[in-house]
């Protein structure tokens, strides 16, 4: 679906056709099939009862502070959704709350936690997911903000085209949602733990991209590329290189180890951990 999205804006782009219904209906099926992958990829790990709960634990949090955050400014900052994103209805405020919010939260986040059980325990691997979650809401913005006008800041924009203490909001939101999956996660008897969890990574990755082509056709319409663009280049290189780096370094381990006892005691900790 990433690939679809990728090439139908650069064909759009190169052509001027407007995409019309198949816009929103790319950026839906991009969405559930994000949440899929994330669940696809953590059932293989973990016992799926548990991994649907905590993935509708962290929409219904990241839902939560995102109406939160268009009513009192906390902790996002102050923003409005334009409407861009549809499908999307009216709060009783009459602020406009995309339907797929939720879903954008479980697919960043949700991702990111599972990739970072891959190489951390316990709070570590929470700390750690939230963070990397941070990191890619931080260098998408530009392109949700501008090419794709999903909303608006108000006030003073930055570097990345919204509010320092938009990062902070992540980084809350992030730990709370990603405690309640986290920490409900409950491991199978699995012999090798790493590889489905580190495919995880390409779910956020994978969108990373997109934002990358989507600028590029932003630009090939006649728009000027964000000053942040080569940092949105570097970060997605750097994760991709890093899962790589990660693959072929595990890989050579678990061959050395030959045995699934490192992770039976892997999963032992964890809970000692929480």
């Amino acid at each position: 679906m990433i690939a679809f999205s990728c090439l139908g804006t650069l064909l759009s782009s190169l052509t001027g056709l407007d995409p019309g219904p198949i816009r929103p209906v790319a950026s839906i099926l991009t969405l559930v099939l994000g949440n899929l992958a994330v669940y696809e990829v953590g059932k293989q790990v973990f016992h799926p009862k548990p991994l649907a709960w905590g993935l509708a634990a962290l929409m219904l949090i990241g839902a939560g502070f995102e109406i939160l955050g268009l009513h009192t400014g906390f902790p996002f900052g102050n923003y409005e959704y334009t409407g861009n994103w549809v499908p999307s209805v009216l709060l009783w405020s009459g602020k406009t709350f995309p339907i797929l919010l939720p879903f954008a939260w479980a697919m960043i986040v949700g991702s990111a936690v599972v990739y970072a059980r891959s190489f951390c325990r316990g709070w570590m691997a929470l700390v750690v997911g939230a963070a990397l979650a941070t990191l890619v809401d931080l260098v998408m913005e530009p392109v949700m903000v501008g090419p794709l006008g999903y909303w608006k800041w108000i006030g003073e924009p930055t570097f990345f085209e919204a509010p320092w203490i938009n990062s902070f909001g992540w980084m809350l939101t992030g730990l709370l949602g990603g405690a309640a999956l986290h920490f409900g996660l409950k491991p199978q008897e699995s012999e090798d733990r790493t590889v489905p969890m580190r495919d995880a990574a390409w779910v956020f990755i994978g969108h990373l991209v997109l934002m990358c082509v989507i600028s590029v056709g932003a630009a090939l319409d006649g728009a000027n590329l964000h000053r942040s663009f080569p940092v949105l280049v570097l970060v997605t290189i750097a994760l991709a290189s890093a899962v790589m780096v990660q693959k072929f370094r595990s890989g050579g381990a678990v061959a050395r180890a030959g045995s699934p006892s490192r992770f039976a005691d892997d999963a032992s900790d964890e809970g000692v951990d929480q």
